[in-house]
């Protein structure tokens, strides 16, 4: 979203199970007759702080009632994962303020867990989010009792205060399985219905996916039954990129937007590079010139491995990733030329570095006189009185 104008770009994604902000959209877990009459637009969606310092755990003490420090209001249209999976994404009204507040309460953004991590079987996670004191479905039931009596519980059903009372609770378990798809791992008991759509977070603090749901225990495999299952880190991330772009397409011409795409793909910038054509190929080089390539990739990954660890010193985690992206392009466009052409190593990189820049320019400029002339239709309909 570097492209993104500033008032439209969202600083923090809060991510949460679909069926969890959408109900109506998950008819095989909430059957109920009366959720076939809400659509988005009876919606709306808010976050609670808590103090989480004496979380529920899974030992089975459910604790007390408390009072969120404080309540922000979201967005009231989520989106939702393209491909189904249990995903959606909303964000902060007021998002700035917003922040600053939660900063002084204490509440730190979590981060995902790096594209590079690997987990094995048996490696520790924490399951972080609510218990519900209430059953959630009996709750349901009787919202829907009350509503097919009569208009008047009808009103009082809709004006009536939600009895389901939800209390911190954490717990850890270990990973038994993992697919492209889903983890799976093993707690202690099997964790509550109000942890659906939590974090899932590894021994670095940092997010490794989200609770999609609960092993049913009668499973046939006792290792499974009562497992958690959850969506892993590198899914999240495919939907967040798909988020991002669907954001990016809603607040920028499409002219704009396809060039962002193009140059997120790292077309156009090697158009008016010459091919040197050759008869060989890879089998034909000299020991000497496999020698020269090898160093060649030697001195880009050490080049490589000194700008990573400058960058996250100075950078946040969404700011390297960022960067990140930019950098693994332009060097797959460097080993891409020294292999059609060979040439200087540091003219290469400037080189393609240059036209990376002059496309990230080409955009910025575009996209401020875009904002230029919207900002000028505004003083115009101020300025001569007219209304739509």
């Amino acid at each position: 979203l570097e492209f993104c104008p500033g008032k439209f770009r969202p600083e923090a994604h809060i991510m949460a199970a679909s069926h969890v902000l959408s109900p109506w959209m998950w008819k095989n877990y909430y059957p109920q007759p009366w959720l076939e009459h809400v659509t988005q637009d009876h919606v709306r969606y808010s976050v609670d702080v808590y103090d989480n310092s004496n979380p529920s755990t899974g030992s089975g003490d459910v604790g007390e009632k408390r009072d969120p420090l404080a309540t922000f209001a979201l967005n009231p249209y989520p989106i939702h994962h393209p491909a189904k999976m249990d995903l959606a994404l909303v964000h902060l009204k007021s998002e700035e303020g917003a922040l600053e507040h939660m900063k002084s309460l204490g509440v730190e953004m979590l981060h995902l867990t790096d594209n590079e991590t690997l987990f094995d079987r048996g490696d520790d996670v924490i399951f972080d989010g609510f218990q519900i004191t209430e059953d959630h479905y009996e709750a349901l039931e009787n919202i829907n009792d009350q509503i097919e009596s009569d208009k008047q519980q009808q009103q009082n059903a809709s004006e009536g205060e939600d009895t389901r009372v939800f209390v911190p609770y954490m717990d850890s378990g270990n990973l038994i399985f993992a697919s492209p798809q889903r983890f799976l791992a093993s707690t202690e008991i099997p964790l509550p219905e109000g942890v659906c759509g939590g974090p899932v977070i590894d021994k670095d603090g940092k997010v490794c996916g989200v609770v999609e749901g609960i092993v049913p225990r009668e499973h046939p495999d006792e290792k499974l039954a009562g497992a958690a299952s959850f969506i892993p880190y590198f899914r999240l991330k495919e939907f967040i990129d798909f988020a991002e772009q669907q954001i990016l397409e809603k607040v920028v011409p499409k002219r704009l937007f396809d060039k962002v795409v193009d140059l997120k793909q790292g077309k156009g910038l090697n158009k008016n590079v010459e091919m040197k054509a050759s008869g060989l190929d890879d089998s034909s080089a000299s020991g000497d010139d496999a020698a020269c390539q090898k160093k060649i990739g030697e001195d880009l990954d050490k080049t490589y491995a000194a700008a990573l660890a400058s960058m996250k010193d100075a950078h946040s985690a969404e700011q390297v990733e960022a960067i990140l992206g930019t950098v693994e392009r332009e060097q797959q466009e460097v080993l891409d030329i020294l292999e059609r052409e060979g040439g200087d190593v540091d003219e290469i990189i400037a080189k393609i570095r240059g036209k990376t820049r002059e496309k990230q320019r080409e955009i910025m400029e575009e996209l401020q006189e875009q904002n230029k002339m919207q900002d000028a239709e505004v003083v115009s309909e101020k300025d001569t009185g007219n209304s739509k």
